[in-house]
């Protein structure tokens, strides 16, 4: 199959790429600007901008350097493997328990929480296209979910709800970008089923109703194609064939240009090229 674009609209490339990952954003900058001296102290060990609650101390502090760590150049004295990693944050997990809603419960839903948020947070200052680093992180989750005692982890589906975006500046396209293509590298190794997600673009491509948004789905849709098309097409082959219809069917309306009409086109090509080479994979 010939290769799906990666990029197709210059506004979705960061402007940020070429800078040292500890400025990541003016935004980041601006909330640093925020932190308490001893905040600010901690964050500039990092090599990523971290969530407020990871410098607050305490074991989310701790497992946020393990994840930063992780991400290093394997030469680095402080870095770690993914297993390693996974590890030593393991040791860090409180004790669950056999009642649900228990305060052990909810303790231990905790740390996961934070721990996926952390993991999120760091792979939206990740570019898409740096396979390496995104898919370390998605080994790292792998391991630790085999080391838990839950098919899957707790709070993950909502955990990636909170994390994704609302509003959409120019900063926001570049990290949406980088977060769907982890999230079609977690799907595409089984890790957490995130298909749904694949699915919420092809019915807003088919609807368009939000301008603003541009030609993201097809951005976005490319990024789940390339990363885990063969996947999405063979495993969850009724979502497949629902996204087609509808983007069939999108008519030129008021709310829906023919330029829209163009996308669900162009989303629809991509599709018919993964359908074309799985078979022969």
């Amino acid at each position: 199959m010939d290769k799906l674009p990666q990029y197709i609209a210059d506004e979705y490339e960061s402007p940020y790429d070429n800078l040292d990952p500890r400025l990541w954003n003016a935004a980041v900058e601006a909330e640093r600007a925020r932190l308490d001296p001893a905040e600010e102290a901690i964050q500039r060990q990092f090599h990523f901008d971290a969530p407020r609650f990871a410098l607050s101390g305490g074991d989310s502090q701790e497992c946020f350097r393990i994840l930063d760590a992780m991400l290093m150049q394997p030469d680095d004295p402080l870095y770690r493997s993914p297993q390693a990693a996974a590890e030593s944050i393991m040791l860090m997990r409180p004790p669950g328990s056999e009642v649900p809603f228990s305060t052990e419960d909810r303790t231990q839903e905790a740390f996961y929480y934070g721990l996926l948020f952390s993991s999120f947070h760091i792979a939206k200052q990740i570019s898409a296209e740096d396979e390496e680093s995104q898919d370390k992180l998605v080994e790292l989750i792998k391991y630790v979910q085999n080391m838990d005692d839950h098919d899957v982890l707790p709070t993950f589906g909502y955990c990636a709800h909170d994390s994704d975006h609302y509003e959409y500046g120019d900063q926001e396209k570049a990290e949406e970008l980088n977060f769907h293509a982890f999230l079609a590298r977690l799907t595409r190794e089984s890790v957490y089923n995130f298909s749904l997600y694949m699915s919420w673009i092809l019915n807003r491509a088919s609807g368009r109703s939000h301008r603003e948004y541009a030609n993201g789905e097809v951005v976005w849709m490319s990024q789940w194609l390339s990363l885990a098309g063969k996947e999405l097409f063979l495993r969850n082959n009724d979502l497949w064939e629902d996204g087609k219809t509808k983007l069939l069917a999108a008519p030129p309306s008021a709310r829906m240009t023919y330029e829209d009409k163009e996308i669900c086109l162009e989303i629809l090509n991509l599709m018919a090229a993964v359908e074309r080479e799985a078979p022969n994979t």
